[in-house]
């Protein structure tokens, strides 16, 4: 699922992604991933992305799986990335790299990923993208990596010739919006190491719009990559409605939430600003009839993000609607709830699984984050001990009883003062700025940090936003210490997101 939206919501509040950590002495492994798929799956030939500190930058650091070497094509403090011995057996085995202590793998026959920094080419070369559509009938390359075994065999750590074509032992199937595309050639791409290419012809029939992309081998599935397809206008699909912040798969949602709509054929044009226009490019979402203030349309993925009307009910089942060019989709039912929370998260190139929460240091513009995370966004740390103005950015753990503010959506109907009987903020309008007025909300969350209950100071609206709610809490006594120490966040009505976590200094 694409993930623009959390980068989005960091962007709001005024942070921005960087890369790179220091080096340390002692090096170590955290895990290791496939090279395409990003997952766990591992074969011998494959790229892979080790992950872990202090790994230097030489990439003639020793690299071994199963006692065979591999080779280092890219090496930074916090990142390598290897190709697995081609020769390495399938099976448990360990990885080592330097003096690091080993990392257990598995290794499968085929473990196949698709290189989405190269997509699709053309026989031009010329990448497939919206200003560059792909054509029904065309024939396409794809780069990947895990598709196993080639004859000849090209050795570990070296780029295949340009010529002869070097084809894969098993030849892999592939498809195209769920329909076969004939494979003409699959095999290791020229002057290049650990990488395959695979050559295709989109099937004549293809419809035009954002198409999904698997290619198989030996039973095993890809990830899914979206191909931009030239085509008749087609009506929208929807696959998903969610939360904008939790990105919870069949949740319900709550009136005035930050939600997004997945799907296909959302049009040929990109829109990321706008708010509070219900119409970007000729794409709308309807709820219940009623259009939706769109905050983004990212049609080259598939993706609107939007805030979900106050009038909606706050229980059953309303109907989703996406008009674009080629029509109006068909109705995705969803659930309401009175209220359905999700916590945003800053994302961490580095550290996939981590899902830090969104938090600053009460009246400031300092993010709660591990010292880790601080470095990697490039941000100044030691906040309070090191004199940082409070509007400057700065990242830092929290410390027991210091005073939070957690960003979230999802927290239902809010009012002036929380009046029950008060009008809630309309659709289409932002919490005023100044704090003139503040949206509360009618229902109070309770949070724990580590297991341990929260006390809440206020639950709002955020100021100068709608649809973002922060809640207020103080960092209790007795709460675990750790740079991913677990949040909970929970609604009256038992609608809860327990997704995220902090970072808390002993």
């Amino acid at each position: 699922m694409p993930q623009w939206l959390g980068a989005f919501f960091l962007h709001i509040l005024g942070a921005a992604l960087a890369s790179g950590l220091g080096a340390q002495p002692a090096p170590s492994i955290n895990s290791v991933v496939n090279g395409g798929s990003f997952d766990n799956r591992l074969a011998p030939g494959s790229l892979a992305d080790v992950f872990g500190s202090n790994l230097g930058t030489d990439t003639a650091i020793a690299v071994t799986v199963a006692g065979k070497p591999g080779a280092v094509t890219l090496a930074i403090p916090t990142q390598l990335v290897i190709q697995i011995p081609v020769d390495a057996p399938v099976g448990p085995t360990n990885l080592l790299v330097g003096n690091a202590a080993p990392l257990s793998v598995n290794l499968v026959p085929y473990a196949p990923g698709l290189l989405s920094r190269s997509m699709v080419h053309s026989q031009t070369g010329d990448p497939v993208d919206w200003f560059n559509p792909a054509v029904p009938g065309e024939s396409l390359w794809l780069y990947a990596v895990g598709l196993g075994a080639t004859n000849p065999v090209v050795p570990t750590g070296t780029p295949a010739p340009v010529t002869p074509a070097i084809p894969t032992v098993v030849q892999p199937t592939l498809t195209v919006g769920g329909v076969s595309a004939g494979v003409q050639f699959a095999g290791a791409a020229p002057a290049q190491t650990g990488i395959y290419q695979v050559q295709f012809t989109l099937p004549l029939s293809m419809p035009g719009g954002i198409q999904p992309v698997v290619l198989s081998i030996g039973g095993v599935d890809s990830q899914t990559l979206m191909l931009p397809v030239v085509g008749l206008p087609v009506p929208p699909t929807i696959s998903s409605v969610v939360n904008g912040a939790s990105f919870a798969a069949n949740a319900p949602l709550a009136p005035g939430s930050l939600a997004s709509v997945f799907g296909a054929n959302f049009g040929g044009i990109n829109q990321l600003t706008g708010f509070p226009a219900r119409d970007f490019n000729g794409v709308s979402v309807a709820f219940n009839g009623i259009k939706a203030p769109l905050l983004a349309l990212v049609a080259s993925a598939g993706q609107i993000n939007l805030v979900v009307p106050s009038e909606l009910p706050e229980s059953g089942t309303v109907a989703v609607a996406v008009t674009a060019g080629g029509g109006t989709s068909a109705d995705f039912s969803l659930s309401m709830a009175s209220a359905a929370p999700g916590v945003f998260v800053v994302p961490s190139a580095l550290n996939s699984r981590r899902r830090n929460a969104i938090a600053l240091f009460a009246n400031t513009a300092w993010r709660v984050i591990p010292d880790a995370l601080a470095q990697e966004l490039q941000l100044p740390g030691n906040c309070h001990g090191s004199g940082i103005a409070a509007t400057e950015l700065c990242g830092e753990p929290a410390r027991i009883g210091d005073f939070i503010q957690i960003y979230a959506t999802g927290f239902g109907k809010a009012t002036p003062n929380g009046d029950p009987a008060g009008t809630p903020l309309p659709t289409g309008t932002v919490a005023p700025a100044d704090g003139s007025i503040v949206y509360q909300t009618v229902a109070t969350p309770s949070v724990t940090i580590g297991g341990v209950p929260a006390s809440v100071s206020l639950s709002a609206v955020a100021p100068g936003y709608a649809g973002l709610y922060q809640v207020n809490v103080q960092v209790p006594a007795g709460a675990a210490t750790g740079d991913d120490v677990p949040i909970s966040v929970a609604m009256p009505n038992g609608q809860m997101d327990a997704s995220t976590t902090i970072a808390i200094r002993p």
